[in-house]
């Protein structure tokens, strides 16, 4: 569930407890990079589990030396003068779980250049994320500003007092009367409520653009008339001291924090209830006593408020966990974690059934004539969630009208999940429509039901029955998805072809091939270009790409090529382009042929063939993924010629019925 944490200080030379801090040391452990530290004649280096992301962001009139750590900060260290000088700003903000990694720093980003760039600060942001359920990121921000020269700036200027004939004033230790005056506004109190209300817009829009329903508020727990108290930011070393079997006394005082505030939300749910079924007592939810336990418990253990939405997020959260865990090499930690994992989505199927049930009773009760068992569990939700919101029953016009509500949220879902990052393709959704469909036909067949019999439902558990809902809805939306996105691609293919016959015999996979090498080479390519194309990427290029996308470092990715777009559509288009040249170094081959050992979608395609580890192509210097293509062109000729064949037999056929039709006509 998405949280909002953003927290700042002020990095100081001296700290509160007397020991002396380095700017060099805070760039170095937030990084995890090694940083010489020129004032302390010393190296700063703080090894992490896991590298964390990285990026320097400036405004335009900074020096180009900013782009590197050590020197940005070894300058900050020599223009801060003060034993008690203020080094660096510093903010630590948690980001969205819902998002994707490439979603978490693309928000980052921005929301850094906006809030701190855009004013004229260096940001050093820092990405961590050692586990997913706590991804965040630091950002050191430089104190002074840069002239338009490039130089620093002053953080502050002296307002000197005058006396009646312009003179200055001195005072009594001989110093001219004055007070600071800051030069910039990054100080004042306004402004970080700005940034913190900014954080709160920018992920809010971002959860929103993705189709994800959860959101965050900068608002205190007193302004939002919460009796809650916040908690206080652990940090990694606390939980490093727990993981250990030491104790902290932060985790500690959470930990008593959280009791206390479980409390204090049980007594105002209850209350919000109690009030709920004042105001409109023939419209309420009726949970049994055991429902309620086990819905409390399952808060308490989920750490989750519990409703359809939230429930469903968090299941889809499971399935993203599970799949990243699934490519990690075994051990006794990714064991730990997919039980983990399982229990919770073992519980997690329990709530679902529990909500299906108090629907069912409800839509039963105040729904007399409704028939329940047409209606899907998003669609009785929103049916109660209606009617307990606008305290009437729904006519018929409004129940229609929630059908078409789910159903477009449904699909919206499922679009967003196939299109977002390009990192899905038709083949492998076609795929998970065939897995859904064998599942499924296997659990009917196991627990022997027959869908013209209702009663033979009972013979599967409530969660195999809550599971088979899931799969034949997830179905149909997959399918229905399938047919959006293939007149998307017809729309495109038309405008790319508008003269090209081919284009209209097309597979849906096949469409996708030439959409999606246009957005490789950024243009269109004609039919007969595939024969002869070039590679986009030199061999040094390949292999200095492929090391880098080795070691997952997104961020040098994007400044040595600015181009290269971050996503699974375009890396499987530059695997296969590494995959025909024969000039690669071993260790770039053995990367390329590991990327295909994995599942590909272009195993589906029957030219592409590798023998043992050597890299077999039957037109040197050109990718795989035309070879593909130029199979793709030459088929679909016979296959015009084909249509063409069968068009002319049928008008044949049809005219050859018509004249003896006419024939027997003249007989009578």
């Amino acid at each position: 569930m998405a949280i909002y944490h953003f927290s700042g200080q002020i990095i100081s030379r001296s700290a509160s407890n007397g020991r002396t801090r380095s700017a060099i040391a805070c760039a170095a452990y937030r990084s995890g990079e090694k940083l010489f530290d020129e004032r302390g004649k010393e190296t700063k280096y703080y090894k992490r589990d896991i590298e964390p992301v990285t990026k320097i962001l400036a405004p335009k009139n900074s020096p180009d030396w900013v782009y590197d750590r050590e020197t940005l900060w070894n300058e900050v260290e020599k223009i801060e003068k003060r034993y008690d000088a203020q080094l660096a700003r510093e903010f630590n903000v948690a980001l969205p779980i819902e998002l994707t990694t490439e979603e978490q720093e693309k928000l980052a980003y921005e929301f850094c250049q906006k809030a701190f760039v855009d004013k004229g600060m260096v940001a050093d942001i820092c990405i961590h994320n050692d586990t997913e359920e706590n991804t965040h990121f630091h950002v050191m921000l430089t104190i002074r500003p840069f002239k338009e020269n490039g130089e620093w700036g002053a953080k502050s200027k002296e307002d000197y007092s005058f006396d009646k004939d312009g003179n200055r004033i001195r005072q009594n230790n001989g110093r001219y009367k004055s007070v600071k005056i800051p030069t910039t506004d990054w100080n004042k109190k306004e402004t970080m409520k700005e940034w913190r209300k900014e954080w709160e817009v920018m992920t809010n829009n971002a959860l929103k653009s993705n189709g994800i329903n959860a959101r965050i508020t900068c608002e205190s727990h007193e302004n939002l008339g919460n009796e809650k108290f916040p908690t206080i930011h652990e940090g990694y070393v606390a939980r490093d001291m727990e993981r250990n079997g030491k104790e902290s006394e932060r985790i500690n005082q959470n930990k008593l924090l959280k009791d206390y505030n479980n409390t204090v939300g049980d007594l105002r749910k209850y209350k919000e209830e109690k009030q709920d079924n004042e105001n409109h007592r023939n419209f309420y939810r009726a949970i049994s006593p055991d429902e309620k336990r086990i819905l409390k418990n399952a808060a308490k253990e989920l750490k989750l408020y519990i409703n359809y939405d939230n429930v469903n997020n968090r299941l889809e959260q499971l399935k993203r966990w599970q799949k990243s865990l699934s490519f990690q090499p075994e051990s006794l930690d990714k064991t730990k974690k997919l039980n983990r994992l399982g229990k919770e989505e073992e519980l997690l199927f329990s709530v679902s059934a529990i909500l299906e049930t108090e629907s069912n009773r409800f839509i039963k009760k105040n729904y007399i004539n409704l028939d329940i068992d047409s209606l899907t569990i998003d669609e009785k939700i929103q049916i109660v969630n209606d009617t307990i919101n606008n305290k009437n029953l729904l006519n018929a016009d409004e129940l229609e009208l929630v059908k078409g509500k789910v159903e477009e949220d449904n699909l919206r879902k499922s679009l967003n999940d196939i299109l977002k990052n390009n990192s899905r393709f038709t083949m492998s959704v076609q795929s998970d429509i065939e897995h859904i469909m064998k599942t499924f036909n296997e659990l009917v067949a196991k627990y022997n039901i027959d869908f013209e019999k209702p009663e033979t439902a009972k013979n599967a558990p409530v969660k195999i029955m809550a599971d088979m809902k899931r799969m034949w809805n997830r179905q149909k939306d997959l399918t229905k998805a399938l047919k959006i996105i293939e007149s998307i691609y017809d729309i495109k293919l038309k405008e790319m072809y508008p003269t090209w016959q081919g284009r209209l015999v097309l597979k849906l996979e096949e469409k996708e091939l030439f959409i999606l090498s246009e957005e490789y080479f950024g243009k269109t390519l004609m039919p007969k270009e595939f024969a002869d194309i070039p590679y986009k990427y030199t061999s040094i290029q390949q292999e200095e790409i492929l090391n880098i996308l080795d070691i997952k470092n997104n961020t040098l990715l994007k400044e040595k090529y600015p181009d290269f777009k971050i996503n699974e559509a375009y890396k499987n288009m530059f695997y296969m382009e590494c995959h025909s040249n024969t000039n690669l170094n071993k260790a770039s081959k053995n990367l390329v042929d590991h990327y295909f050992n994995k599942d590909n979608f272009m195993k589906n395609y029957k030219v592409f063939e590798t023998k043992n580890t050597d890299f077999v192509s039957s037109n040197k210097g050109r990718s795989l993924l035309f070879e593909v293509i130029e199979n793709v062109i030459n088929e679909i000729d016979t296959r015009v010629k084909e249509d063409k064949f069968k068009k002319d037999r049928l008008k044949k056929k049809s005219q050859r019925i018509k004249q003896k039709k006419q024939s027997q006509d003249l007989e009578l």
